[in-house]
């Protein structure tokens, strides 16, 4: 089996906070590291999943048509 790509994207203000939501916790403290890595801004690359947080990221996203 090939190696899996998975793009982790995050606000850096959002970084070390936790944020819920009707019962829903994303704790940005506890899994910082996750996120913690390359400025993907120049991102254009293959991936097989995302996870993202945060308005800009969502919106970076949205602009790369992903």
């Amino acid at each position: 089996m090939g190696r899996r790509i998975v793009f982790a994207f995050c606000d850096k203000d959002l970084i070390g906070k936790k944020l819920e939501e009707k019962g829903v916790v994303v704790d940005l403290e506890k899994y910082a590291r996750f996120y913690v890595g390359e400025d993907l801004a120049s991102f254009d690359g293959e991936f097989e999943s995302i996870n993202a947080v945060g308005k800009k990221s969502i919106e970076f996203l949205i602009k790369k048509g992903v």
